[in-house]
């Protein structure tokens, strides 16, 4: 199908402010989070570099249309949880990807310097930020780009940069759009293995990240 056919399809019956971020996940055009640069940006490549994995388990009954999810991390004495709302619509034929909300929720007491760290390190730029206000919950628009995905290689078609959909296998793969679409972070799920984990979608967005995510994670 020729792109301006898929983006007429894939387009068709959205709101022009989701439409242009649809746009920009599927161009996957190159822009800079951040005008100015603090210590190298270096590009992440290797799976094992580049995400940050979690404990997850769900919340309440299962839901068809909604995941809502306890997520805990543990790393140089601190222990760090949040929980995860998502919203997930079943997709439509005639979209490739399916466009909705979500949520990311503090839940106190949760110490998040060590992981904050980590999520600076997979995107190569120093942890030192600027904290943000707190926040009880950070919304999103989330877009989801696969269900019942594998674990891939380099070979066929791909998904956030490491799913494939033949064979089919546990994962999830959502694109997170924060601060009004200006940072981006992938959140691949594996709910039947009890994690998930968040990965890098371009380097760049690793330094105006870094105080939006620590804003909801940080939950004295």
């Amino acid at each position: 199908m020729a792109r301006k056919e898929f983006l007429q399809r894939g387009l068709r019956g959205m709101s022009i402010g989701t439409a242009l971020m649809a746009c920009a996940c599927i161009m996957a055009g190159e822009r800079s989070a951040d005008g100015t640069k603090d210590g190298p940006m270096t590009a992440v490549t290797a799976e094992a570099q580049s995400t940050v994995e979690f404990r997850i388990h769900p919340i309440g009954p299962p839901n068809a249309d909604t995941l809502k999810l306890a997520a805990e991390w543990d790393g140089q004495g601190e222990h760090t949880q949040f929980d995860i709302l998502l919203r997930t619509p079943s997709p439509k034929a005639d979209r490739p990807f399916t466009f909705s909300k979500g949520w990311l929720m503090a839940r106190p007491p949760s110490q998040a310097k060590a992981f904050i760290s980590r999520i600076a390190e997979i995107h190569g730029v120093k942890s030192s930020y600027k904290r943000f206000a707190p926040v009880d919950d950070l919304p999103m628009t989330i877009a989801i780009l696969g269900r019942d995905l594998s674990r891939g290689t380099a070979e066929g078609d791909m998904v956030a940069g490491g799913f494939r959909s033949s064979p089919p296998g546990p994962w999830m793969s959502v694109k997170l759009f924060l601060k009004d679409g200006e940072v981006e972070l992938y959140l691949n799920i594996n709910v039947t293995a009890g994690v998930a984990e968040f990965s890098v979608k371009d380097p760049e967005y690793g330094k105006a990240l870094l105080p939006i995510l620590a804003s909801v994670v940080e939950a004295p």
